[in-house]
């Protein structure tokens, strides 16, 4: 993983107070997927349909 394109603030669906709404929201997308886990090393959530080539990727940032 690296930040070479991360997704500008601007298009975030929103900011949160606590980490744990922002993870709640994340696990709620991530759960749309068909395969999904969590990388606690690094800590992001990834996720892919079973075709996809691409995984991707959500972080945590604090702004």
């Amino acid at each position: 993983m690296t930040d070479a394109d991360p997704v500008p603030v601007e298009y975030m669906p929103s900011s949160y107070v606590l980490r744990e709404e922002a993870e709640e929201v994340i696990e709620k997308l991530v759960g749309s997927y068909l395969q999904q886990g969590y990388d606690p090393k690094q800590d992001y959530w990834w996720a892919r349909n079973t075709s996809d080539i691409e995984n991707n990727i959500f972080v945590i940032r604090p702004v």
